[in-house]
């Protein structure tokens, strides 16, 4: 599941040192609210990596069971990982340009398994869904409209409707039906605690599709561990059911550019091609036309590359750069004067 109702600080310390240089500052992966709570299963973290020497670098890290080399002439990077359990990160080796440095330092993210509670029977077929349509903010506070729908093939009709809050202060609620709302209660019957949409009326019933929205305004403030589960988890009871699921964010298309360095000198591969990336969904695969699927490419030549961005929806970003050729040193010829005119050399 991937939590967008709250980010999380997790201090991290992940340093890098050139050889024949002092520690690199210290790294953290920093995500904003609840920093004594762990992430959802899936939801990306960033790690940062400070790296010190004579670019370009590269460094290997492990999460216990792969092990990942990245590439890059950056002096931070920015690690993203998406662990599906609590994992923990360490830094395996590094080398700069001039040969290999020492590493220190190790990140462990917490993550939750998101697992709705046990109370209810969990059917697995169900006719209903969710996706949060609108999301902006104000402060400390956003607003979220989530559009519940079913597809018209529901045997039951939804009697409640149930999103999880576990962090910040609900300060309005409503929906579009004006059904009756409980607000930051726990619900018996799902074991959620947050919303509630009570004595839904005909929605889901004989065959009919349709859709209704909730909207709600949450400010942040401090949390508490009361509440384990993650935000979005929804739960629809109709009849004998409790089915759960994750309302799915709005999707935001990738935008990205790349940022050239040129060959220092003619004929060398000593360029490189930094990118950087907005919007999508974690995580992201890269591919390179070299072949490389490194998220930068250093030590190139000359010439055209193009880059391959995929996200965890399936869409893809093809980014491309050129990178110059140097002039070539100017050739003049060596002109030496007559033989007649050169100084002969004499023998003793």
């Amino acid at each position: 599941m991937r939590r967008l109702l709250l980010h999380f600080c997790l201090p991290v310390v992940l340093l890098l040192a050139a050889t024949g240089a002092g520690f690199a500052q210290q790294a953290s992966a920093s995500l904003e609210c609840c920093a004594d709570q762990p992430i959802c299963a899936g939801e990306t973290a960033s790690l940062f990596v400070a790296l010190e020497g004579q670019a370009p670098f590269t460094f290997r890290y492990t999460d216990g069971t792969t092990t990942q080399t990245v590439s890059t002439s950056a002096t931070l990077y920015e690690l993203k990982v998406a662990p599906e359990r609590t994992q923990k990160y360490s830094l395996v080796s590094m080398q700069d340009a001039a040969g290999s440095g020492t590493t220190c330092g190790s990140a462990t993210i917490a993550v939750n398994q998101c697992q709705p509670p046990a109370s209810g029977k969990n059917c697995a077929a169900s006719c209903f869904s969710s996706s949060i349509i609108s999301q902006s903010s104000s402060g400390s506070c956003t607003t979220y409209t989530v559009q519940v729908n079913n597809d018209g093939s529901c045997s039951s009709a939804l009697s409640h409707f149930n999103i999880s809050i576990p962090c910040g202060t609900i300060t309005q609620a409503s929906n579009s039906k004006g059904w009756p709302m409980e607000i930051g209660t726990t619900d018996p019957t799902t074991g959620i605690t947050g919303l509630k949409v009570d004595n839904i009326k005909g929605f889901g019933e004989e065959g009919k599709a349709g859709s209704f929205t909730v909207t709600y305004t949450i400010c942040a403030s401090s949390c508490s561990t009361a509440d384990p589960y993650c935000g979005f988890l929804v739960a629809y009871k109709a009849g004998q059911c409790v089915n759960y699921g994750t309302a799915t964010p709005p999707y935001t298309p990738m935008s990205g550019s790349l940022a050239t360095t040129n060959p220092a000198c003619f004929g060398q591969a000593s360029g490189s091609i930094t990118s950087s990336l907005s919007g999508g969904q974690a995580p992201y695969s890269y591919q390179w036309s070299t072949g490389a699927t490194s998220q930068d490419l250093t030590n190139v030549a000359a010439g055209t590359y193009t880059l391959t961005i995929t996200d965890g929806a399936g869409k893809q970003l093809a980014l491309s750069a050129t990178l110059t050729q140097p002039q070539a040193p100017a050739c003049r010829p060596l002109l030496l004067p007559p033989a007649a005119a050169r100084p002969m050399a004499a023998w003793t």
